[in-house]
């Protein structure tokens, strides 16, 4: 006896801009032009999904279309269903975004050495990414979607005060941006403002290059 969950159920908010939206929902869903335009347009749902039940290449690649939607200006809100037999009703409950993306976090130890870019650097917990810190290229300016960041040990100090850095840092001619908890940091920063809104990866480039330059938050007000 309890609470039964059903379908998660996308629906935009902003229908506007619905033509930037199409082409990605139907990437994942595969509905007509017509449907989804209408789906758009009447804020109905635009996906369903069984969450609880997929495999994880599925829920990754239904994450994926969130976040591109997010990235094209969508304001989403998700739904799911909730039959419980005790009252035989079923009843539909607004679920965080962020709970769902967090869904997609992904392991830390298969991206140390490797180029990744802002978008996958904003799913790694903050644990781990303490851990580390984030190297850049010698001809790097600021922060964009294409950025190549490398994920390393942090730099050591000998008992010289001489700094030592990483051989693969040395190795590729690589500079220091910023320790990991910094980043985690501004991660964090970037979504505990912006919620419950869940943030784009321009929010995230705008909150990094802000710290860069002022050395604080951007305030997004």
């Amino acid at each position: 006896m309890g609470h039964h969950i059903f379908l998660t159920y996308v629906t935009i908010q902003n229908t506007d801009n619905y033509r930037k939206y199409i082409p990605i929902i139907r990437k994942f869903n595969h509905d007509s032009l017509s449907d989804i335009k209408e789906n758009i347009v009447n804020r109905s749902h635009v996906i369903s999904f069984d969450l609880d039940r997929a495999d994880i290449e599925s829920k990754r690649e239904f994450v994926s279309t969130l976040e591109s939607l997010i990235d094209a200006g969508a304001e989403l809100i998700l739904f799911k269903d909730f039959y419980n037999e005790a009252l035989d009703n079923k009843e539909k409950r607004e679920i965080p975004l962020e709970s769902i993306l967090k869904t997609d976090e992904v392991s830390i130890q298969n991206f140390l050495r490797v180029p990744v870019k802002i978008k996958q650097l904003v799913r790694f917990s903050e644990h781990e990414l303490n851990m580390y810190a984030l190297y850049v290229t010698s001809d790097f300016k600021t922060v964009n979607k294409d950025t190549l960041f490398y994920l390393d040990d942090h730099v050591e100090v000998d008992d010289n005060d001489n700094e030592l850095y990483p051989q693969f840092v040395t190795e590729n001619n690589l500079e220091i941006y910023f320790h990991g908890d910094i980043a985690s940091g501004i991660i964090g920063n970037t979504r505990h403002q912006l919620d419950p809104k869940s943030p784009s990866v321009n929010d995230y480039i705008k909150n990094f290059n802000h710290y860069d330059k002022h050395d604080c938050f951007l305030d997004f007000g």
